[in-house]
């Protein structure tokens, strides 16, 4: 086994006759990282996870999972892999506790090591003052957490989450994201949505996935780089006019909003924001707003959608 476990996903293909459901996905994960992968509903991204887990055999490619061919070696594969899908697959009529350890058995967790691997799960998890409670009595939050408990109860190297925040109330969204943040410090984490903002507040890298296929995959960082734009707005207690502005060389456009507030657009290779401060120190225009402006990430994500 690798000293640096890692998911490598390698010319992802499923065929339904002659549909291409999913074309030709690559991508890989290390620990440590969390991925998000987007796309609208109906885009794939169920469909590619449900080949990640074993639980549907791709048309053509492969998925190697610490080392382990999920193709050729699967057991050992899916040992070092946690799922929870979008429905979590619970036994509502079970107490919390039995039902963990009952998780813990599938997956083979040693007998004298099932109550260390229960506590710690339910610790992390943040369910250990419900263990003796009946699942189908628990909040849909509690259930989700439970979900995810039953997906690292035998410390997988990674963890992939199908939708974990589908019809959760918003403070249980915060819960869960946080829940997925710290689970990032011990495995790697694959999580769909279509909920825009959990990417940009959860994942180092995003995938986009259109019609089966991959149509963006670059680190958070860059995609934040991408939603900048070319525009700054401005505030003066006492402000220039126009044409000043336009004197400034990198502004090719400028707006008044109101009579403190301005739009000013400019050449993409040189930002004025040292020049329009410095003018405005020099000329004393009270500049007490300058903010760079972005696109909308829904918009960013319609371009690309609408593309492919």
């Amino acid at each position: 086994m690798p000293s640096k476990p890692s998911i490598q996903v390698n010319q992802l293909c499923l065929n339904y006759g002659h549909f291409e459901a999913v074309k030709n996905i690559n991508f890989n994960l290390k620990c440590g990282e969390i991925i998000g992968f987007l796309g609208v509903n109906g885009a794939g991204k169920s469909t590619t996870i449900k080949m990640l887990t074993g639980n549907l055999a791709p048309t053509q490619g492969d998925v190697i999972i610490s080392g382990f061919s999920l193709s050729d070696d699967s057991i050992r594969a899916k040992n070092c892999l946690g799922y929870l899908p979008e429905n979590p697959p619970l036994y509502n009529a079970m107490r919390v506790d039995d039902y963990l350890l009952f998780c813990a058995k599938i997956h083979h967790v040693k007998k004298q090591q099932l109550k260390e691997s229960l506590d710690n799960v339910k610790q992390r998890c943040g369910i250990t003052s419900v263990g003796q409670k009946i699942i189908g009595q628990l909040s849909k939050g509690y259930q989700q957490r439970i979900g995810i408990a039953q997906a690292i109860i035998h410390q997988p190297a990674f963890i992939i989450l199908d939708e974990p925040t589908v019809a959760l109330d918003p403070v249980q969204i915060i819960e869960v994201r946080q829940l997925i943040k710290k689970l990032s410090q011990h495995h790697g984490v694959i999580f769909s949505t279509h909920i825009l903002s959990e990417v940009t507040e959860l994942c180092d890298r995003v995938i986009v996935i259109d019609h089966g296929k991959i149509i963006y995959q670059d680190s958070i960082d860059e995609l934040k780089t991408r939603l900048q734009t070319s525009s700054l707005s401005l505030a003066f207690t006492t402000p220039p006019n126009i044409d000043t502005l336009l004197k400034i060389a990198p502004i090719t456009q400028a707006t008044q909003i109101d009579n403190q507030h301005f739009k000013v657009d400019f050449d993409k290779t040189i930002n004025p924001a040292e020049l329009i401060v410095e003018q405005s120190v020099i000329n004393h225009w009270g500049l007490y707003e300058l903010i760079p402006q972005q696109q909308k990430l829904e918009d960013l994500f319609l371009n690309m959608v609408s593309r492919s």
